[in-house]
């Protein structure tokens, strides 16, 4: 959001809005995985398994600066997601983390000069198709919601940005992800004291959701 400018309430929120959820995980081997054995069999499920492991180990090989590396992981975390697809468009979670994988492989990609991060990008462009199928699946669904408004907002689409966000808080208001990424939006249009109301609203829900479930991050892209 370039030209744009933040209190350092505000840049201590945009911080953590895009701190991703595995930058503290350890790297996670097949054999992790198999060990699971014949608790997971559906062919769906393990093909989601496995791109969310490899999304895993992307993030770590990228903390430590392997980015031929991270990019091989996230491209075959892509095409495991695919493949889910392919035989179950309408998987909305599958959906959402292919859009999520595909972002984050563009992001490596610009930060090498390998794309420009905007929408003319082709990883973009699936990634917001993706999502808007998450939300046409389920358009009552608060992540679907969020995270395609989300993306609505890293584009500049401020105005259809803000709509989502509405009805992903409708659906939950308790969201705490769309309560500060909304609270970024409404600070940049210079709404204060409307934005700390939601930042306030974020922390507590956070709380909340960590006291509830303290193993949350693996569930939430399952």
């Amino acid at each position: 959001m370039m030209g744009m400018s933040f209190t350092q309430r505000g840049e201590k929120e945009l911080s953590a809005n895009f701190n991703n959820k595995f930058d503290r995980a350890a790297p996670i081997t097949r054999t992790d995985f198999d060990s699971i054995g014949v608790r997971i069999k559906h062919m769906d499920t393990v093909g989601h398994a496995e791109g969310y492991l490899l999304m895993n180990n992307a993030q770590h090989n990228r903390r430590i600066d392997h980015i031929t590396t991270t990019i091989s992981n996230l491209s075959m975390a892509i095409d495991k997601f695919e493949s889910v697809l392919t035989s179950n468009s309408n998987r909305k979670v599958t959906l959402r983390t292919c859009a999520q994988a595909l972002l984050q492989l563009d992001d490596v990609l610009a930060q090498i000069g390998q794309s420009t991060g905007r929408q003319d990008s082709p990883r973009v462009r699936q990634a917001l198709e993706y999502l808007k199928r998450a939300v046409d699946v389920d358009p009552t669904d608060s992540q679907s919601l969020y995270r395609y408004g989300n993306l609505l907002n890293k584009l500049q689409m401020f105005d259809k940005a803000e709509e989502y966000f509405l009805s992903a808080l409708e659906s939950d208001p308790r969201n705490f992800e769309c309560l500060r990424a909304y609270g970024l939006l409404l600070e940049s249009k210079k709404l204060f004291r409307e934005a700390e109301i939601l930042y306030t609203a974020a922390q507590s829900s956070k709380k909340i959701f960590q006291t509830l479930t303290p193993s949350s991050s693996l569930a939430s892209s399952m």
